[in-house]
């Protein structure tokens, strides 16, 4: 496969190293297409047939609904017909000669229909056969292994596994989320010239006000008098409206690349996202100057505060909470600026849409597009018996990986110090109870059915979190806990001032969320297989109790069928 060696300027190379990887997907493609032994022709004539039948099925479809229309007409037809005695000869002549004939043409048609199905089924089921091999052989991390291949400088690994998360740990500070309020959905590991990276997506739940509303009709009479002096009355309506404020849990997915680098390793800052993307030449030239002046005034305030010469890197940019002026320079070289301001003014693919805090050694980032992009790579969504369509959703799927990841990656490129940083070698002493860490057997679970591990009050979606148990030979026996809320039903009466005059209690129905947990056992174990082989293994948990075996990036797991306990 191609490959670029040379990134030290990466919004300059974007465009090659997007072709490059494009081009390497369709090569990676074709290579596949010949290790499976796949029949693209064979394929191709089946799926045309596969999509004619379909075309037939929905014309005979809609005939056969055409005439049944006609025929609830002709029902109501000799309805009329019997209910008017002069035309029951009428009734019976439609029922007779043209709805029995009706009824003959409809069976015909549903039939023909059926076999229709039952040959395009035939067809399909032929077509995955055609398939299923080159199916079996697209891997998880397919979109990232390309992705390495074509900057080898990044790597990416099988599944983040103990010596990475401790090497982030004892070398940089990275800490795993304890919390019951994250659960890592999904988790890609890898390093950049040896230095460690992790891409962690997130689902968060958060306590948010939610607001109730609650009516109440009331009526009340006035008296008016009218010009004759006579008393009336004047009915009144009124429907009174209140609202009560009460915490509700809410969830997020947040996605974060944290990259530990030993450079600069006193110095913190942050910078958020700017609007520099928005802004032409003359407007940037304002807001550059405007920027300036407060520079200016920060520097007479704070002496250990020094502006720098490249005032529009300084006001894109806008780390002004920085900590280490020596170590900042240091990092951010006439280069390192210019890559920046270059990232920061691309109006495509996402203009400046990342954050980014340093933390002494530990870097992240987050950008705006990470949010919503699904890292994951699940081969489900490239598996399909139609060779082409795979090939455009594959290829289709890929590039907007590598158009994700990269410009996640972007902000840590645009500092060639960064690159040319040697990792520090470090000695992995594999003191874990458990082989797997946290970030993957919670990505795991996470594609388990929830309904099997949430608490049988549950009214809310679960934050599951897992945690070791015992070794088991090869596998491991795990646990984890699915932390939801059950929701208690409240009624709150708010005073409120009605048009009579008088307040009234408004009822609020609210609900009290009060948290509940459920605890789970599974089982976990490297396969040390790929896809392929593992779907041509058998059961490796024959002699354990289990539901539900799920693979994911060579580790297989399932639900071990013990007691489950509700907390």
């Amino acid at each position: 496969m191609a490959s670029i060696k040379d990134i030290t300027e990466p919004v300059k190379v974007y465009q090659q190293a997007k072709d490059m990887y494009h081009q390497n997907v369709l090569d990676f493609f074709d290579e596949l297409i010949k290790k499976s032994n796949t029949n693209l022709e064979a394929n191709k004539s089946t799926c045309e047939d596969y999509y004619k039948k379909l075309t037939e099925i929905e014309a005979a479809r809609k005939k056969s609904s055409k005439k049944g229309k006609l025929r609830t007409f002709l029902k109501v037809l000799m309805i009329i017909c019997y209910c008017l005695i002069v035309l029951i000869p009428v009734g019976l002549l439609i029922r007779s000669k043209i709805k029995n004939k009706l009824d003959k043409e409809i069976q015909s048609v549903n039939e023909e229909a059926e076999k229709l199905i039952t040959n395009a089924n035939e067809l399909k089921e032929q077509a995955i056969q055609q398939t299923a091999l080159f199916n079996n052989m697209i891997e998880w991390n397919t979109p990232a292994n390309i992705f390495s291949k074509t900057i080898p400088l990044i790597q990416v690994d099988q599944y983040f596994n103990n010596e990475k998360l401790c090497y982030l740990k004892d070398k940089y500070g990275y800490s795993e989320h304890d919390g019951d309020d994250v659960s890592t959905i999904f988790v890609q590991s890898g390093s950049i010239l040896g230095n460690p990276f992790v891409i962690e997506q997130n689902y968060v739940q958060e306590m948010a006000p939610f607001v109730y509303t609650g009516t109440l009709v009331i009526h009340w009479t006035t008296y008016h008098r009218d010009n004759n002096g006579h008393s009336y009355p004047v009915h009144h309506t009124q429907t009174l409206v209140a609202h009560v404020s009460k915490p509700k849990p809410n969830y997020y997915l947040d996605t974060w690349l944290v990259y530990g680098n030993g450079a600069a390793p006193k110095l913190t800052f942050s910078r958020t996202p700017s609007s520099s993307s928005k802004m032409d030449d003359k407007h940037l030239s304002k807001f550059t100057q405007k920027f300036e002046k407060k520079l200016n005034k920060i520097s007479k305030k704070d002496m250990s505060f020094t502006k720098m010469a490249n005032t529009k890197f300084e006001s894109l940019f806008n780390a002004l909470d920085r900590d280490n002026e020596v170590e900042f320079r240091l990092l951010f070289t006439p280069l390192a600026q210019n890559n920046m301001v270059d990232l920061m003014r691309m109006k495509e693919p996402y203009g400046d849409d990342f954050t980014f805090y340093k933390q002494k050694e530990l870097n992240y980032i987050k950008t705006m597009h990470a949010q919503g992009f699904d890292y994951s790579s699940d081969p489900v969504k490239f598996i399909n018996f139609d060779v082409s369509k795979a090939k455009e959703e594959l290829v289709n799927y890929c590039d907007a990986y590598f158009q994700s990841l990269y410009f996640d990656l972007a902000p840590l490129l645009s500092i060639p110090l960064y690159q040319n940083y040697k990792a520090v070698e470090y000695i992995y002493k594999d003191n874990h109870k458990g082989r797997y860490t946290s970030f993957e057997t919670e990505s795991i679970i996470n594609h388990f059915d929830k309904s099997d591990l949430v608490h049988k009050d549950t009214a809310t979606d679960a934050i599951l979190k897992t945690e070791f148990v015992r070794r088991d030979g090869d596998n491991d026996i795990m646990s984890v806990t699915a932390h939801t809320f059950k929701a208690i039903p409240r009624v709150e009466m708010v005073p409120t001032l009605g048009g009579d005059g008088m307040t009234h209690l408004v009822p609020v129905p609210w609900n009290e969320y009060v948290k509940v947990a459920k605890k789970t056992p599974f089982i976990v174990r490297d396969m040390k297989k790929n896809r392929y082989e593992y779907s041509q293994s058998q059961n490796i948990f024959a002699k354990h109790n289990v539901k539900n075996v799920y693979y994911q990036k060579g580790l297989v797991s399932a639900l071990l069928k013990e007691a489950s306990q509700d907390k």
